[in-house]
This record gives structure tokens, C-alpha cells and sequence, in this order.
């Protein structure tokens, strides 16, 4: 997602147009829902360090969101479909 941003952050041409300006921040408000998967379980806490109780908590929280997220969606997803 960091990189998503930095992309949409640093356009070609054109940095002032509206929609690169609702692009950016369509980008943005979908970072903040996404779990920011690059702080999630790293491959030094298996080899060499602990990892510490806070990236705990921020962890169990981005996942408790995330699956909120998808229970949601799946939720409007079922009462869609049509038996």
C-alpha cells in the first residue's frame, strides 16, 4: 500500500488536476482501512530478536479491523445474491 501511495503521491503530469488530487485521496482513504501488512509478523523475529509487545497490539488490532472489513463486505455480498 506504501508503495500505491507513493505513486499516486508523485504523478507524470499534471499534479494539480482534480483527479489526480480525488485519486490521491481515494488512495489515501484506502491505506488507512488496509492493514499495513509491512509492520505484520517479520522474518528477524523468528531469527534473531523478539519482537516487542507493542507491534503486538497494533497487529491484533489492524487484523481485528481488516476482518471486520471482510465480514462486512461479505455480509452485503450474501443479502445481494438472490435464491
Amino acid at each position: 500500500m506504501t508503495a500505491i501511495q507513493l505513486i499516486s503521491a508523485n504523478p507524470i503530469s499534471d499534479a494539480g488536476a482534480l483527479s489526480h488530487v480525488v485519486g490521491r485521496w481515494m488512495v489515501d482513504a484506502l491505506a488507512l482501512v488496509m492493514p499495513a501488512l509491512d509492520r505484520w509478523p517479520q522474518t528477524s523475529w523468528l531469527i534473531d530478536t523478539l519482537a516487542p509487545w507493542s507491534s503486538f497490539s497494533m497487529v491484533l488490532i489492524q487484523a481485528a479491523l481488516y476482518v471486520a472489513l471482510l465480514a462486512g463486505a461479505a455480509m452485503v455480498d450474501f443479502q445481494r445474491r438472490n435464491f
